[in-house]
């Protein structure tokens, strides 16, 4: 079990999901997987968009900052994603994905929340 506050969490989560949406081509889904590794709740968000330039990876969770290579707005979405994070004590990244089997390559949005002493 992770000590989480709800409200807050559905905001995370809908966020990264918004944000994975409006870079998602065609009808491909966007991908959601959680699991526990090593004392930790893992969500990762996954969408088929086009790769980050370097250094949008840190980047994309400023508040108000523009993508250099997608010359879009990114806005406050997932800076509140990264501060409700940091109110877990936990972690957002987000990396370039390759292609696998199973999906296409993209990006991928990694959220790390310790779990409590009760998991």
């Amino acid at each position: 079990m992770a000590s989480l506050d709800g409200v807050l969490m559905v905001q995370l989560l809908n966020n990264l999901l918004e944000n994975s949406a409006r870079y998602q081509p065609g009808n491909i889904p966007i991908e959601l997987r959680v699991e526990e590794d090593n004392g930790q709740v893992v969500y990762e968000v996954r969408n088929a968009g086009r790769p980050l330039a370097p250094g949008e990876e840190t980047g994309i969770f400023l508040p108000s900052v523009s993508g250099e290579s997608r010359k879009e707005h990114f806005g406050l979405g997932l800076a509140i994603v990264r501060a409700i994070a940091s109110l877990h004590q936990g972690t957002i990244e987000a990396a370039n994905a390759p292609a696998d089997t199973d999906y296409p390559a993209g990006v991928r949005f990694t959220l790390r929340i310790p779990l409590d002493g009760y998991g």
